[in-house]
């Protein structure tokens, strides 16, 4: 059974801004160590902007899912968007966020992902009992 839906969309071109305005401290305000390092793997910004736009409208769409948003202590780095073997996203939870997700009956988390004409999407699904 569903038990949380979250939708999102970020603009390509407004995750390169933040990028050449703030560097590294945008990076760090919203991404995990290991994201962090994933990143860092991109040396142009227009495709280092398109990989983090992917994963911010994930966590945004988590968020959403939960049905908290960004409030009652749940940030951005409670969410880790995680490239499994083959390319699939896959979505971890920690922190409040994962507690969160417990009291709610998550057993179960969907992620997709998609980039098109300067945008990313992320659709994620929370399936509890």
């Amino acid at each position: 059974m569903i038990v949380g839906l979250g939708i999102d969309v970020a603009r390509v071109d407004r995750i390169e801004d933040y990028l050449n305005r703030f560097g590294d401290r945008f990076i760090a305000r919203v991404c995990t160590e290991s994201e962090q390092r994933e990143a860092a793997r991109y040396s142009h910004t227009k495709s280092k902007a398109n990989h983090l736009a992917g994963r911010i409208a994930a966590k945004e769409a988590a968020s959403k899912a939960l049905g908290t948003g960004f409030s009652g202590g749940v940030s951005w780095k409670d969410f880790e968007i995680v490239r499994q073997a083959g390319g699939c996203p896959l979505l971890r939870a920690t922190g409040v966020a994962a507690q969160k997700m417990s009291q709610r009956g998550v057993s179960n988390v969907v992620l997709s992902i998609s980039h098109d004409g300067g945008i990313a999407a992320a659709v994620v699904v929370f399936e509890g009992e």
